[in-house]
């Protein structure tokens, strides 16, 4: 195993993997990415051992004598510290009592000694790998160079005190699921047929059949088709679907509203259109790629984005979504700065949702008319 700045130790034997070719992430999201596409890559099985939240750290660090805000983790983005070991790294533990002799050797070549919880009396029969010291840790921590918080391997051991081979990685369980839905099917309607307690028969072969076709028989008509459509979609949770009919009951208008749409709507229950095309259009512009700013974090909340064609510079702050440009400070919407800004930090939304201004909101308070009393006279 190569070295690196990542502090890497070295077991005495075992089969050795390759090294990473990194050790800075953006944040953890792009490290499971990564270690996903590595595991798969050189057969071997990780799992997150350890994980300790960044309002921990904290909370430590502000136990300290002296302390201040920039010492602080931001606590958004994810764990301070997560520890990834080989799934070999458990030891060996006997839960018998020793009331049953065996015959079989059972090997054990592991740095840490081969807890024995039974009476001695019954020896195992399979020839187990455990006591693996294999695995890295990675933490969240202010990157000088990059000037904002990333995930750094901290801890790397690539030497396994077992064969690593794809033989062995394809015998572990969760590779040796099967997700075919078909499959699956196919399997479940055997295991009911083993399972029955009830007297098998030639008509219950033939209702089988028939069963099974009509699962697996494509809708005949546009109504049936819409019927399965509409049925699938009601199946999530929080999905509704009205059908509004006629006197004689035939279907003229269908809704569908989602889970998401609905939570957006409770929210925002009627907003201004002309909020809506001023959105638009600032979010065509992050879309559709027709802008870029060079993003750096200046402080814990606050982000810098600078045009390399204008050289305009905006602060945006993080926590409330408000931007020095003139679009939202008169709007009071999102500008394109605000999409971009969480675009790059990979959030969920591009839109903050959330931080729309109430004013656009058609049955706000603030936009009902106030009828002056007037007097007659006048």
């Amino acid at each position: 195993m190569g070295s690196d700045s990542s502090g890497s130790e070295l077991p005495l034997s075992g089969d050795v993997s390759p090294d990473f070719d990194r050790v800075w992430f953006d944040d953890w999201e792009s490290l499971d990415a990564y270690m996903a596409e590595y595991l798969r890559s050189t057969n071997q099985k990780y799992r997150v051992r350890t994980s300790t939240p960044a309002s921990t750290r904290n909370n430590k660090i502000r136990e300290r004598a002296k302390w201040s805000e920039t010492d602080l983790i931001p606590e958004d983005a994810g764990p301070y510290y997560k520890k990834y070991e080989c799934t070999h790294a458990k030891d060996d533990r006997k839960r018998g009592k020793g009331k049953r002799t065996g015959h079989v050797v059972r090997s054990i070549t592991h740095a840490k000694d081969d807890r024995k919880r039974g009476k001695g009396k019954r020896t195992g029969h399979v020839v187990r790998s455990t006591n693996c010291s294999a695995g890295i840790a990675a933490t969240l921590m202010h990157d000088e160079r990059a000037k904002r918080f990333r995930v750094k391997v901290t801890r790397s051991v690539y030497t396994h005190n077992h064969k690593v081979d794809p033989r062995i990685f394809e015998r572990y369980a969760s590779e040796r699921r099967v997700d075919d839905e078909e499959v699956l099917g196919v399997v479940g309607d055997k295991r009911y047929i083993t399972l029955a307690d009830k007297k098998l028969t030639l008509k219950d072969v033939h209702n089988l059949v028939q069963r099974l076709k009509r699962e697996r028989r494509p809708a005949a008509t546009v109504e049936d088709r819409l019927e399965i459509v509409l049925r699938k979609f009601c199946r999530s949770r929080g999905n509704s679907a009205t059908v509004f009919v006629d006197d004689n009951n035939i279907a003229q208008t269908i809704t569908l509203q989602s889970q998401q749409m609905r939570r957006y709507f409770e929210a925002f229950p009627e907003v201004s259109r002309h909020a809506f095309d001023l959105l638009k259009a600032e979010y065509d512009l992050v879309s559709r790629g027709s802008c870029f700013y060079v993003v750096e974090q200046v402080q814990r909340v606050m982000y810098e984005l600078k045009s390399p064609i204008t050289s305009h510079i905006y602060h945006i702050n993080k926590e409330s979504y408000t931007c020095s440009c003139t679009f939202m400070r008169t709007r009071l919407l999102p500008c394109h700065h605000v999409m971009f800004l969480r675009r790059h930090l990979q959030k969920k939304n591009t839109i903050p949702v959330n931080h729309i201004n109430p004013r656009w909101i058609i049955d706000s308070p603030a936009n009902r008319p106030v009828d002056d009393s007037i007097d007659s006279d006048s």
